[in-house]
């Protein structure tokens, strides 16, 4: 046999064995996906730093239905800093608003007017926290005050370099109940806020 023969015969066989490899490779790669498919896999997170204003709450929620407030109810805000939506009420406005017992209302606003407060917090891109770090009460809060209104169900989103810091209230009711109640400093919102995790 011709040498030509020979060495064209192994050189196609080369050219097939490597063929087959790139295609068991492109076996291996997962189809591409859509933009749709991406988003719902990894939604866009939000803006650091954005403040929304939520939306009112429904006529039948019981939170509308327990009245009581002249301040307008809403829910889903986003707070994002001091000094975006300060809040130009009252303390005792807002825990109205807010729905806290009448008792817990009177003892916090004693509480404020003697200047006697329960712990200092900071809020940042890392959410509420104790000075200490002790406590943490993440992200959400029950209620809060958004400009003229209050809104439940919101959320602090602060950039992630700014802090803020807050006084802390904490008190029982009568049935035992304990409430965290949260004074920023700089603007005077007033927050309503989840229970700590760890710490006292």
């Amino acid at each position: 046999m011709p040498l030509g023969w020979i060495i064209a015969g192994v050189l196609a066989l080369l050219l097939l064995a490597a063929l087959w490899l790139a295609f068991m490779d492109s076996e291996r790669v997962s189809p591409p996906q859509s933009n749709a498919e991406v988003q719902q896999l990894a939604p866009v997170p939000q803006e650091t730093g954005e403040s929304t204003a939520g939306k009112p709450l429904d006529a039948d929620d019981p939170r509308r239905l327990a009245g009581g407030s002249q301040m307008e109810l809403r829910r889903g805000c986003v707070w994002g800093g001091t000094r975006q939506h300060p809040y130009p009420g009252t303390l005792t406005a807002a825990l109205i608003a807010a729905q806290l017992p009448g008792d817990v209302v009177s003892k916090l606003a004693i509480m404020r007017d003697g200047g006697v407060i329960s712990d200092r917090l900071e809020i940042s891109g890392a959410g509420i926290h104790s000075a200490d770090r002790q406590r943490d009460y993440g992200y959400t809060v029950k209620a809060m005050t958004y400009d003229g209104s209050i809104c439940f169900d919101s959320k602090v989103n602060l950039p992630s370099k700014a802090v803020a810091a807050a006084n802390l209230y904490e008190l029982v009711d009568a049935k035992q109940q304990r409430y965290s109640v949260m004074v920023v400093a700089d603007d005077g919102n007033v927050a309503v806020l989840e229970s700590p995790v760890g710490g006292r």
